[in-house]
């Protein structure tokens, strides 16, 4: 369930910066998220080996649940079991998208 949190709080960031800015603003926006979730998501540092040595610091970082699913899922070949409201932020954000392309386009 967190994992579809953050994807939904991810791509609403990624709206906002579409909507807010044009030009060379929003790819700089786009590049400063990113490098955001790099750091904070336990990356950029390797977590797997250091977690029994830093006394679990990288399991509170804001993305690392979902660095830690992700890994799951890769390692297990494993598929999560989604809960439903996952599919209606999936649904609601898709409309979403297709909502701005229509607005920009016609514009």
């Amino acid at each position: 369930i967190h994992l579809s949190y953050y994807v939904t709080f991810l791509i609403l960031w990624l709206l906002i910066i579409e909507l807010l800015t044009t030009g060379l603003s929003n790819s700089i926006s786009k590049v400063i998220l990113a490098i955001v979730i790099l750091v904070l998501s336990g990356l950029t540092i390797p977590t797997i080996f250091l977690q029994h040595i830093a006394n679990g610091v990288f399991n509170i970082q804001p993305f690392a649940v979902v660095t830690n699913q992700l890994l799951e899922i890769i390692l297990n070949n494993y598929i999560l079991e989604l809960h439903p409201s996952f599919y209606l932020s999936f649904i609601a954000l898709l409309i979403i998208n297709l909502a701005v392309l229509v607005w920009r386009y016609r514009q």
